[in-house]
């Protein structure tokens, strides 16, 4: 049995990595939902494996090397401009770019910014939250005391997505250049993800009282709420919380996500099952899904693509299950239903697009049943990181083996276990342990490298967007910097590439596995839980897309 610290630091992976926060009162348990919006457009699979693709919402290219019937992984065909190869400054990592000089990336977020160039521009009348030596963001962050005193957890270690992780990312871009000379003024809050009201009365203030500059959120500034910024008071957003590419088509040109649309995660995701013969047309498929809009859009997306894929959607069982924060006691009926008709069809592949807490419902009532398809999971809903932090103890029989494509560095032997973090991620981790020399090294898929990265991301951009507008720098000239970084090596992702009108980053993915049962494995690789564990099967390539 893990620890009461361990399951702590599992707990709030998963709950960072959530768009919204639940009590469930029967259980004494606050958990996250993810509420990922899907809306895939896709054609039909091509023959030809090396034609070029192009992204969803962007120009890039893709160069597909996958197998015959889909364009597959391929790699980028984004170059660097006018970059030059710098050092970072950080953890001995080295990348090519010249720390926010150039059009071009290649870059390792965080590396030598260079001597400042140029005037600092003061607050101009088209902007806010600027002034000649500062520039005013807002850090929100969620408390997650109310999970502690719900569970029943406690720990004496540093909170990794707590202030102490957004200090120390902020303080060293201080220390170390800033924004090409002015200085990150940070605004860090901690909110409650449940109180909408108070979520939206902050949005408003951010915006209208305390004139902020920007938000840089680690990935629990959700729904609706991401729109507020944006689209309704033109405030830079940046997330790891990726919803529909059609959020930002409302926020256009101010939200920013470090993760894929919810479109590329359907299209890699049901790609990836067929390629690999995961899915085919002699299984029967069930699809779960929730109710809200979001989730509505995430199912049809599904549907759009198994019809893409060759598979015929008439012979899939589509469930919705309701319930969602009040109203979970809706689930229970459905998810009982939903199973038995399941189980008597005969469903083998089942895809998992629940949210955190009616997906632990529906695996209650999966295992009273005796049903147990492989599980095919993915980063819509978070159902990869949900089945091994939330529902891998309690189910391991049904979650044996169940397998999905992430963009997240899951799966990976922790670097005290003999394995190795990435030159991004040992940058954010020797900064962490400078700024807390008594924390324990940072999860490598955690929230405290979500903060390094959008933080590192952010200054990247503001630093851009300085020394090409002369020391000037707005809101609208901060977007037009951040649609110039491509090819950018990240903690949380290995690649993160921007561009007009393309405002989800992350490039890759990767296959993980899930081991259940298996504690002396699990163990071994320096896990936070003790009997399960992802486990890598693929390496990271890029994207698949039709």
């Amino acid at each position: 049995m893990a620890s009461s610290a361990l399951r702590y630091r599992q707990a709030l992976r998963t709950l960072q990595a959530q768009p919204m926060l639940v009590r469930v009162t029967t259980v004494a348990l606050v958990i996250v939902l993810v509420v990922d919006l899907l809306a895939l457009g896709g054609k039909s699979l091509s023959s030809d494996s090396s034609r070029p693709g192009v992204r969803a919402g962007g120009d890039r290219s893709k160069v597909a090397t996958g197998a015959p019937g889909v364009n597959g992984p391929g790699v980028s065909s984004a170059s660097a401009s006018g970059a030059s190869t710098a050092s970072a400054s950080a953890g001995g990592a080295t990348g090519t770019g010249g720390g926010g000089t150039g059009t071009g990336g290649g870059i390792v977020l965080g590396g030598d910014p260079g001597s400042p160039t140029g005037p600092r521009s003061p607050l101009t009348a088209s902007d806010r939250g600027v002034t000649e030596t500062t520039v005013k963001v807002v850090f929100p962050w969620f408390d997650i005391s109310a999970y502690t005193s719900a569970s029943g957890t406690t720990t004496d270690e540093p909170i990794e997505g707590g202030p102490d992780a957004i200090s120390a990312f902020v303080d060293y871009v201080n220390a170390n250049g800033g924004l090409d000379g002015r200085t990150i003024l940070p605004q860090i809050e901690d909110f409650n993800p449940l109180n909408e009201t108070d979520m939206q009365e902050r949005c408003r203030r951010w915006a209208e009282d305390d004139k902020v500059f920007a938000v840089v959120d680690s990935s629990a500034w959700h729904s609706d709420h991401q729109l507020c910024v944006t689209q309704d008071h033109q405030t830079p957003l940046l997330s790891q919380l990726a919803l529909s590419e059609e959020w930002p088509k409302r926020g256009a040109p101010y939200l920013w996500w470090t993760a894929p649309t919810t479109e590329e995660t359907v299209t890699d995701w049901v790609i990836w099952a067929v390629q690999t013969g995961r899915l085919t047309k002699d299984h029967k498929i069930g699809v779960v899904t929730g109710v809200k809009e979001e989730e509505r859009l995430g199912k049809a997306a599904i549907e759009r693509a198994l019809g893409n894929a060759g598979i015929d959607t008439s012979t899939v069982d589509f469930a919705e299950i309701p319930g969602y924060t009040a109203d979970i006691g809706l689930a229970q009926p459905a998810i009982a239903a939903a199973v038995s008709r399941m189980k008597g069809e005969g469903v083998d592949r089942l895809m998992m697009g629940l949210s955190a807490l009616v997906f632990t419902s529906w695996m209650n009532q999966a295992d009273a049943q005796e049903f147990f398809p492989l599980y095919l999971l993915s980063d819509f809903n978070n159902t990869v990181t949900t089945a091994e932090a939330l529902n891998a103890d309690q189910h391991g029989k049904s979650l044996k083996g169940a397998i999905g494509p992430t963009n997240i560095r899951l799966g990976e032997v922790a670097p005290e276990k003999g394995g190795s973090y990435a030159p991004a991620q040992q940058r954010c981790n020797d900064i962490w342990r400078a700024a807390l020399p008594n924390a324990k090294n940072m999860d490598g898929s955690g929230v405290a490298m979500r903060w390094c990265d959008n933080i590192f991301l952010f200054t990247e951009a503001a630093r851009r967007a300085t020394r090409a507008n002369d020391g000037v720098l707005t809101r609208l000239n901060w977007t037009e910097a951040m649609a110039s970084i491509q090819n950018v090596e990240a903690g949380l992702t290995p690649n993160l590439s921007y561009g007009p009108g393309d405002y989800s980053g992350a490039t890759m993915t990767k296959v993980v596995e899930l081991h259940t049962d298996e504690e002396a494995f699990c163990t071994a690789r320096g896990t936070t839980t003790t009997s399960h564990c992802n486990v890598e099967v693929e390496p990271y390539q890029p994207m698949r897309h039709f």
